[in-house]
């Protein structure tokens, strides 16, 4: 797996907001094998129960190993997804599923479970989005810079409404 960084974080977005956990950002960067990469997580201080939040892992050969190698030791696994990549077949194995909005996507939004994953929106297009993703049995969620301005259009609905800060994720 290509790992640009880990790191100790609290949660600004998601059900898990306020919680510590620990980030493992993939892109380019170190290269580890799922087993080399729970070694260096023990390092930073992982243990039993801690929360893990893989970002932009899909793409990652070995992320699924990771993800069973963090389980095996009883931590709590998030993923951080940006909806362009297929959903894996290891979806239900993760603890919380955060996956940002494409309409364009590749990720299955339906494979989401009710109550425990998340769909992130922070475009433009709310009515759009509440429109499309209204029969979506998992939790919504919108990102914006004034959110007293969209207090009327999502009133109606169960959508958590999250400040816009520089971009999306952390």
């Amino acid at each position: 797996m290509h790992i640009f960084r880990i790191g100790r974080e609290y949660r600004r977005i998601g059900i898990g907001y306020g919680l510590p956990f620990f980030s493992v950002e993939c892109g380019l960067g170190v290269t580890y094998t799922p087993d080399a990469l729970m070694e260096k997580m023990v390092g930073e201080g992982c243990d039993v129960g801690s929360w893990v939040v893989i970002k932009n892992g899909l793409s990652e050969v070995g992320c699924g190993v990771f993800v069973d190698g963090l389980k095996f030791c009883h931590c709590k696994v998030e993923i951080d997804e940006d909806g362009s990549h297929k959903d894996p077949l290891w979806l239900p194995k993760v603890d919380r599923w955060l996956v940002w909005w494409k309409e364009d996507n590749k990720f299955n939004y339906s494979a989401l479970r009710p109550r425990q994953d998340l769909i992130i929106y922070e475009g433009d297009d709310i009515e759009g989005f509440i429109k499309y993703t209204e029969k979506l049995p998992c939790l919504k969620a919108i990102t914006v810079k004034e959110p007293d301005k969209v207090w009327d259009l999502v009133k109606k609905y169960e959508i958590r409404v999250y400040r816009r800060e520089n971009g999306n994720s952390e």
